[in-house]
């Protein structure tokens, strides 16, 4: 995602964080690629974008990849619209429960 934005925005997009689930490598080559640091060992996969970063326009169309991520993106639109609460909305985005005050 990181990589497609930069990409496709053509400017730098850097996270502020990034957490893996997984055991982390014995090298920093994902802190160099992603510019941020990384936390592995996570409760979950997440990133973390700066709003600025989100949005960035992208400078040209591609169809094809826009045939390729339409499915997917409407899939979890819709998943996200459904008979669900704002509260059910954060949940599903933050993966998971969320205390309502």
């Amino acid at each position: 995602m990181v990589e497609l934005g930069r990409r496709g925005t053509g400017q730098p997009v850097r996270p502020i964080g990034i957490e893996f689930e997984r055991s982390g490598p014995s090298t920093d080559l994902h802190d160099t690629f992603f510019g941020c640091p990384i936390r592995f060992g996570a409760l979950r996969n997440r990133i973390t974008l700066a709003s600025a970063d989100l949005d960035r326009a992208f400078t040209d169309y591609n169809p094809e990849l826009l045939q390729m991520l339409t499915p997917a993106l409407s899939e979890a639109k819709q998943y996200l619209e459904v008979g669900s609460s704002f509260a059910d909305q954060v949940q599903a985005v933050a993966g998971g429960p969320c205390e309502q005050g």
